[in-house]
């Protein structure tokens, strides 16, 4: 192909007979000159821009490369980091349900042996609730049998000493006999600090009230061993 420089130099040989106008043909030269040349210089400038635009395609491909190798390392990156996140929350769920379970069991442990030992406190405590309850009942019914035995036989010291008058003669005898009977009522028998099977000492206000209640029956039986003395002598007086 000619170029535009090329055209205007090129140089056409001339016939001698019949031949083209020279100025005609050098026109038409020129014009072709100026069109190839104004073609060649926008081919140029079409060149440059095509450059501009492969080297921004180049560019723009490394770009697409460079993000898409970080697009894929992100990737990675976030699976790892998902994968890793999964089975450390997976092992920390299954550890705290362990711990808890464990948590539990001892929890359950503990409150059953306190319960068990709460059961044999109870159970402790009622035995010996139901000791004492025996206890307590039996001191009771021998102290009421002993008040009982000592009631009857303070009730009896009158018939004995009004027997005894009748049996003896004589105003000597029966002021020994008045003055051994009716010295004064004898101190109050005191039953004997008992203490329980279990070595639990009889309590003291216990032991007054028989005390007071013996003393009292003592009294009053001596009262009537008194006045039957007296009537005894009186009739021996009269006897005699």
């Amino acid at each position: 192909m000619l170029s535009s420089r090329e055209l205007r130099e090129y140089s056409i040989e001339k016939a001698v007979f019949g031949g083209y106008d020279t100025k005609s043909v050098d026109s038409l030269l020129d014009q072709a000159a100026d069109d190839m040349e104004a073609l060649e210089k926008e081919n140029a400038e079409l060149r440059a821009k095509l450059k501009v635009l492969v080297d921004k395609i180049e560019e723009y491909r490394r770009v697409e490369s460079g993000i898409r190798q970080a697009l894929m390392t992100a990737q990675n990156v976030a699976e790892q980091t998902t994968r890793k996140a999964t089975d450390e929350s997976e092992e920390l769920l299954s550890r705290a349900r362990a711990q808890a379970e464990q948590m539990k069991a001892d929890a359950s442990s503990q409150c059953e042996a306190v319960i068990r030992q709460y059961q044999i406190q109870a159970s402790q405590e009622q035995a010996r609730l139901r000791l004492a309850q025996r206890e307590c009942a039996a001191f009771i019914d021998k102290m009421t049998r002993a008040f009982r035995e000592q009631s009857e036989r303070i009730a009896s010291i009158p018939e004995q000493v009004g027997l005894e008058f009748t049996s003896i003669s004589g105003q000597t005898v029966q002021s020994e006999t008045l003055e051994s009977h009716v010295e004064g009522p004898a101190e109050p028998a005191v039953p004997p600090r008992e203490q329980h099977t279990s070595g639990t000492e009889i309590p003291d206000d216990i032991l007054k009230i028989f005390a007071d209640a013996s003393h009292a029956s003592r009294k009053n039986g001596m009262e009537e061993t008194q006045f039957t003395v007296e009537v005894s002598g009186s009739q021996a007086g009269a006897d005699t």
